[in-house]
């Protein structure tokens, strides 16, 4: 896959990124064109499914403050046309419901299930990542492909969110989004799209992050097979979701195979071992998301359901690949 990551150019001063950001979002149009009402063309090629119960989580149902640091450490990626400036300076995310989308299928253009969950919630986001150092977050590889042009290093037109949680039950929208919470990406560090070889990217964020602390990478204990996983990111844009219980199914020296409750634009979510807390692993790749339902009459689409066992599982990244490009970083 060709790179394309829209990148933001590389610039210094917090204060710099702050004015340019402003001069950008005053310039742009808002997200509604860019963001289909059919099948979001910028999610990510990779799929996901849902293995035995729908794990999924909000913040606000995530008791321990331990998952929910990690929660608040999770990188939402958005196209910068999602940003939108209010006149109190505090800036919008701008993107269709998920109840509002539909997905292109061999019989046309089919919309949700109303039976899914999460449908009042908005899909600004096409990939995920974790805050791993002070400035720096993991994702995936092909998500880096999904910018745009890279320019000396630096992307443009993509920014890094953090703070994208439901904190409180019966609410549907995280708020507004404060200066603080929104990040370009100053350099693309390393980056491989997972054709051949293993899909990772390490971005260097343009300032060092205030509002969230990195999480903890395993750097030397190897996981077992006995060990469960516990995936946190957007899955299809969404705010940011825990899903624990995960099984692991197959490891290998690059990959680990797994039973996660993922959906497209949850690649680049960092996977943790459910037992030490520490990230694992970048999901990258996995089963199809939905499947066609015609039990009402008319067509909609479902989450794809698989046993436990069943179906392929979902490909993780193991973090031990990215380790090398990590040092100093973290």
């Amino acid at each position: 896959m060709k790179k394309e990551f829209r990148t933001k150019p590389k610039v210094g001063l917090c204060s710099t990124i702050c004015a340019a950001l402003i001069i950008f979002l005053e310039c742009s149009s808002t997200y509604s064109a860019a963001r289909s009402m059919e099948f979001p063309g910028d999610f990510s090629y990779k799929q996901f499914v849902i293995y035995g119960d729908d794990n999924r989580k909000d913040y606000y149902e995530v008791t321990s403050e331990n998952w929910r640091a990690r929660m608040d450490s999770s990188a939402m990626l958005v196209p910068a046309g999602a940003l939108k400036r209010k006149s109190n300076g505090q800036l919008e995310l701008v993107a269709q419901k998920f109840r509002d989308q539909k997905m292109h299928t061999q019989i046309g253009a089919v919309p949700f299930c109303q039976t899914e969950r999460f449908l009042d919630q908005k899909t600004p986001g096409f990939c995920s990542g974790a805050l791993v150092g002070p400035q720096t977050i993991i994702t995936a590889g092909h998500c880096v492909d999904s910018f745009g042009p890279i320019q000396g290093g630096a992307a443009a037109d993509a920014f890094v969110v953090f703070g994208q949680n439901i904190k409180v039950q019966g609410s549907s929208d995280p708020g507004l989004v404060n200066m603080d919470q929104v990040y370009g990406v100053k350099k693309v560090i390393a980056s491989n799209d997972g054709y051949g070889e293993s899909d990772y990217a390490i971005l260097l964020l343009d300032r060092p992050v205030t509002v969230a602390k990195p999480v903890p990478v395993e750097q030397s204990t190897a996981i077992s097979k006995l060990d469960e996983l516990t995936l946190i990111g957007s899955p299809w844009g969404l705010p940011v979701k825990l899903a624990e219980g995960a099984k692991i199914r197959e490891i290998t020296q690059s990959t680990i195979e797994a039973s996660t409750d993922s959906y497209a634009a949850n690649s680049g979510s960092a996977v943790y071992n459910s037992r030490t807390g520490r990230v694992e692993g970048i999901l990258v790749q996995g089963e199809d998301d939905f499947e066609l339902d015609f039990a009402t009459g008319a067509p909609c689409m479902k989450s794809k359901r698989c046993q436990e066992t069943e179906c392929r599982g979902e490909t993780i990244t193991k973090i031990s690949v990215v380790l090398p490009y990590l040092k100093g970083l973290i």
